[in-house]
């Protein structure tokens, strides 16, 4: 049915949202993992809830669903894509090795975001690459040194520009740790102590003789 339903969104895509379809944002992990139980329920089919259950948000929309069509979305007419249960993918899940299959990666997606977690947190190192000069005849390399950041596989030179880690050359000297700060310690105050003035007695003189 064409037209708006105010400001919404098309009636389109309210007939969507009532046929169980809805943008892949709108579909959380519970609301997947719903869906599947009650199919699997309604039509006998044994699924391993339990391992189910621990199968990533990611994995979970990869897998079980699929793009029905596009609808306008709110008042700016937006192209919105809509996304269903596909219900086939959910009859073979009664083969364990498949469960298994979305278990593995679920565990290669956290690999993947820790690495982009480690690549993404800057690192200090004093490092050393090669600078060339000379002619294209008699090329001549100098090696020369640094410290700065090493983000990915890139190392950021402090005056600006950046050295691949990979390039021949190339080498890390040390990491540069932050140092502890050190917390001061208040000076204590000396008093003097009175000196004890030593009085020199003289010995009197007595009569020549």
């Amino acid at each position: 049915m064409a037209g708006y339903s105010g400001f919404r969104m098309s009636n389109n895509a309210v007939d969507a949202y009532d046929n169980g379809e809805k943008p892949l944002s709108k579909w959380s992990k519970g609301e997947i993992l719903q869906e599947i139980r009650i199919y699997a329920k309604e039509n006998n089919i044994n699924i391993d809830m339990e391992k189910l259950n621990k199968v990533s948000l990611p994995v979970l929309r990869e897998s079980f669903l699929y793009k029905t069509a596009y609808h306008h979305t709110s008042k700016f007419y937006n192209s919105t894509d809509f996304y269903a249960i596909d219900f086939d993918t959910v009859n073979e899940m009664v083969d364990l090795e498949s469960v298994q299959k979305l278990l593995e990666l679920t565990e290669e997606e956290k690999m993947l975001k820790k690495q982009e977690k480690k690549e993404d947190s800057p690192e200090m190192w004093e490092c050393a690459y090669l600078v060339w000069g000379g002619t294209r005849a008699h090329p001549k390399a100098t090696e020369q040194t640094a410290i700065g950041e090493v983000r990915g596989n890139w190392f950021y030179l402090p005056e600006g520009g950046k050295k691949s880690i990979k390039a021949n050359g190339f080498r890390f000297i040390r990491q540069i740790k932050e140092e502890p700060a050190v917390q001061a310690q208040p000076i204590k105050e000396q008093t003097k102590q009175p000196v004890n003035k030593v009085t020199k007695r003289v010995k009197p003189r007595g009569p020549k003789l």
